[in-house]
């Protein structure tokens, strides 16, 4: 069943260009009292009318809820309709305003927002949600080591601060995963401090494992640097494609599902394992959320490296396109400092903390005179805790 939300002459329209007209209701925000309900023929069809500008929408394909309000009641459009599911399937949303707007929309939902264009790729996606979907589970959650509040405290929100899609939320002192909202960006187990929050496919150990193969080989029949080139998502695809002929021969692009999936452990670990340089492609309609927490984690992980004296240009994050073509070939005469180090060869650990301890640990060990400390940005997810054991009273807080 379709929900269409929108003043009723662009609703009856809309439909009206479907071909075939699917099962539909739908909600006028126009055109009478709140609460009030119609039909109109479309073709040879009866569909639905039910008055009222939606006070609020939630849900995702196949189990979408609407409410609107009158006389200070709230009412459930499809369980006050006795639709059998008591859900709407897929949302058709024409408001000018949509009534959702995270950044990555729920899959079913559609929000054109007066584009003519995008209500016609709308309309012809519709035509495809027909039948029985199965949705990937891209991350996976263990409470043990989530550091999100204790004891009615609340601590670390970087997995709720980044995701683009809204679907996560605090439940006291836990993070609750809503896997149908889930698009698989991936931020949230890239910004988690601790790995409670962790990528589903590839494991992390499996990536590790290949970019270490692929480091290693390379190393051995080539005498290029290694300048790892990570992209991801269909436009990041696209754009690599368009952008390989035109790279050096040191620079090997490498697919993740997003660009945002893969964390600071991964990056330090390519980095024990003999690459030069990691450049992250920002792709057309990568999400802000998740290039926004890249910097940031880039900015963070640079500060290590240069402590330990690798150059500040051993990260970035640039757009696709001649920014990234321009970025390739200010490598190609940039120096190496992983040539003169040995190559790290632990294999592939799923514990996140470990596997940066591994790469830190390397890394420190290749040098001659390392330094005590190495100042960190403000807010950084990593450094020591100091313990005044004087007036410590064992609270085990």
């Amino acid at each position: 069943m379709v929900a269409v939300i929108g003043p009723l002459a662009s609703a009856l329209e809309t439909v009206e260009a479907l071909d075939p007209i699917p099962s539909c209701v739908i909600v006028a925000s126009d055109g009478g009292e709140a609460g009030a309900t119609d039909s109109r023929m479309v073709g040879e069809q009866s569909v639905p009318i039910v008055f009222g500008r939606p006070s609020a929408l939630e849900g995702f394909l196949g189990k979408f809820s609407i409410t609107l309000m009158r006389d200070s009641q709230q009412i459930d459009i499809a369980k006050s309709m006795g639709m059998a599911s008591g859900y709407f399937d897929v949302v058709l949303d024409l408001s000018r305003e949509p009534l959702l707007t995270p950044e990555v929309l729920p899959a079913g939902y559609f929000s054109p927002q007066g584009d003519n264009d995008a209500l016609l790729e709308a309309c012809q996606s519709l035509a495809d949600l027909r039948g029985q979907f199965e949705k990937p589970r891209y991350v996976l959650y263990n409470a043990d080591i989530c550091a999100h509040g204790s004891r009615g405290v609340v601590g670390c929100r970087r997995c709720l601060d980044v995701c683009p899609a809204d679907a996560l939320s605090s439940i006291g002192e836990r993070i609750a995963v809503e896997t149908h909202l889930c698009q698989g960006m991936g931020s949230c187990a890239s910004a988690c401090p601790t790995g409670a929050l962790s990528y589903a496919y590839p494991h992390r150990a499996d990536q590790l494992n290949r970019l270490r193969r692929l480091i290693a080989t390379f190393r051995e029949q080539s005498d290029h640097p290694v300048d790892l080139m990570f992209f991801g998502g269909d436009n990041g695809v696209r754009d690599m494609a368009q952008a390989v002929d035109a790279l050096p021969e040191s620079v090997l692009p490498w697919k993740l599902e997003e660009v945002g999936s893969a964390g600071p452990e991964i990056w330090l670990s390519c980095l024990a394992y003999g690459a030069r340089s990691i450049t992250f492609v920002n792709a057309l309609g990568t999400s802000i959320g998740v290039t926004g927490e890249l910097a940031r984690e880039i900015k963070e992980t640079v500060a290590i490296l240069t402590g330990l004296g690798w150059p500040d240009h051993t990260l970035a994050l640039v757009d696709s396109g001649d920014a990234l073509v321009a970025r390739a070939q200010t490598l190609s005469t940039a120096e190496n400092p992983a040539a003169e180090q040995r190559a790290a060869t632990f294999a592939g650990m799923e514990e996140k903390r470990t596997v940066l301890r591994a790469g830190i640990d390397h890394l420190v060990s290749q040098l001659q005179n390392p330094p005590a400390e190495i100042a960190l940005p403000k807010g950084s997810s990593m450094g020591e805790v100091q313990v005044d054991t004087v007036k410590c009273t064992l609270c085990m807080g």
